[in-house]
C-alpha cells in the first residue's frame, strides 16, 4: 500500500509541485519508514533496555508523522480536531504514568511511556506545522 502511494505521488511528469503531492509522498515515506523499523524489529537484536525503548519511540514517531500527513492532505478540516485531542491525550497518558508510576513495572512502564509519547507527538508536531502554515497563508491572501 505504501509503495503505490509512493509510486503514485512521484509519477507525475510535472513533479511534486503542489502541496497535496508534496504531502502525500512524506505520508508515505514516513510510512515505508515505520514498516522497515517494524522489520528490523523483527529481525534485529537489542542490546540495551534504553535501545528498546528508543526503536519503539522512533517507531511511533514515523507511524504518527504518516498518520498526520495523511490527515493533512484527505481530510484537513479535522487537523485542529485531531491535534487538539493528540495534545489531550499526551497531557493525560503522561499525568497518567506519572501518577501511576510502579518502580516494580519499570521497564514496561517506561516501554508504553516511549511509544505513546513517539505516537501523539508524531501526530502532533506535523499537524502543528500544517495548521500554522495554512494560518499564515490566510493571513498573507488577506493582506494582498
Amino acid at each position: 500500500m505504501v509503495f503505490v502511494v509512493l509510486k503514485g505521488s512521484l509519477a507525475h511528469a510535472q513533479g511534486l509541485h503542489n502541496r497535496q503531492q508534496r504531502a502525500t509522498a512524506l505520508a508515505a515515506l514516513f510510512g515505508l519508514i515505520y514498516v522497515g523499523l517494524n522489520l528490523y524489529r523483527i529481525i534485529g537484536t537489542f542490546h540495551s533496555v534504553l535501545a528498546v525503548n528508543a526503536f519503539y519511540f522512533a517507531e511511533n514517531l514515523f507511524a504518527g508523522m504518516s498518520i498526520a500527513m495523511a490527515i493533512s492532505v484527505f481530510a484537513p478540516k479535522r487537523a485542529q480536531f485531531v491535534l487538539s485531542g493528540s495534545g489531550v491525550l499526551l497531557i493525560g497518558m503522561n499525568s497518567l504514568v506519572i501518577a501511576r508510576h510502579e518502580l516494580k513495572h519499570f521497564a514496561s512502564t517506561i516501554r508504553g511511556f516511549s511509544t505513546v509519547n513517539g505516537l501523539l507527538l508524531g501526530i502532533s508536531i506535523p499537524l502543528t506545522i500544517f495548521l500554522w502554515r495554512r494560518s499564515s497563508s490566510e493571513v498573507t491572501d488577506t493582506y494582498e
